[in-house]
């Protein structure tokens, strides 16, 4: 793994994987690659762009404030409004007979908010004793060509799981309700079940790069790596040790796993923010970085 700092210039035609730290500037490195590639690619144009993905709508704004002068051939978003636009909403009536879904109804995607009376028209809590607390941390998984719906600790009898909690979301998307988490199931089948979803995608996106990627569920990995296979070029950003998102499906290991033919993969040991001596610390505590302070900064002990 090379060390660079957040200034370097890399490869713009290749996919790559940086792991930095708190403090490290993985915004910096991300706006400055970007720059890289909107002044030297010649694979960008009216209609292709570069795709710039983070996890939550404050880092899309900050990312916005950041290169606000050179938005043109830039697409900022969360992952989720992504997908909604460019595969969920064009081409949701290519599932739609399966899920029994009206692609008229749905505007944008919402949180899951817990439904007590769409909970109670299941057989989830008299059959399988399913508490409302489990309810609320319900997510997709890949399930060999297709994706179904799980409950946290709940391994046996999955395809029945799976039918009641269909039952339960359905009442949902009757109301015209999709939350995020059907946002990644819906896009994951739709890109499976037509090929030519993703030519499109790749030809308006070239490169997609993604920041906060611990963060990132399993579904969307896989989605990441069939855009991968061809023509765009991929990168990712982000620290094992501030995944936050695990209650959503989301885990380190999808991070630190995470690789692509012939990647480059890079490490930001320093650490602008904090202090030696919280520096210190933060080194005792983690074996995946050790990272340094440039301006050797001064302070009190951590208390």
């Amino acid at each position: 793994m090379q060390v660079i700092s957040a200034n370097n210039q890399i490869d713009i035609e290749q996919h790559f994987k940086v792991v930095a730290g708190p403090g490290a500037g993985k915004t910096t490195f991300l706006v400055n690659h970007i720059r890289n590639v909107l002044a030297d690619s010649v694979r960008l144009g009216v209609n292709r762009k570069v795709a710039c993905i983070t996890y939550t709508n404050v880092g899309v704004d900050t990312l916005v404030d950041r290169v606000e002068d050179e938005r043109d051939n830039i697409e900022i978003s969360t992952i989720h409004s992504f997908l909604f636009v460019h595969v969920v909403k064009p081409y949701l009536f290519l599932i739609s007979d399966k899920y029994g879904l009206n692609p008229s109804k749905f505007d944008s995607p919402l949180e899951h908010i817990f439904s007590n009376g769409f909970f109670r028209n299941t057989n989830l809590p008299n059959r399988f004793n399913v508490q409302e607390s489990e309810m609320k941390k319900v997510f997709w998984e890949i399930n060999g060509e297709m994706c179904i719906l799980r409950l946290p600790n709940r391994n046996r009898n999955v395809q029945q799981y799976h039918n009641s909690l269909l039952r339960y979301k359905t009442a949902f998307w009757e109301k015209g309700i999709m939350h995020y988490d059907d946002i990644l199931a819906f896009a994951w089948e739709i890109i499976n079940l037509d090929s030519s979803v993703l030519r499109i995608l790749r030809a308006k996106f070239p490169y997609f790069f993604i920041d906060e990627f611990q963060d990132t569920s399993p579904i969307q990995s896989e989605i990441l790596k069939l855009i991968a296979n061809e023509e765009t070029i991929v990168g990712v950003i982000g620290d094992e040790a501030q995944s936050i998102y695990s209650f959503q499906g989301a885990s380190m290991l999808q991070f630190i796993d995470f690789t692509l033919p012939n990647i480059n993969e890079f490490v930001i040991p320093d650490n602008h923010r904090s202090t030696l001596q919280i520096i210190a610390v933060l080194n005792s505590i983690r074996s995946s970085i050790t990272q340094t302070s440039p301006e050797g900064k001064a302070g009190d002990l951590p208390k």
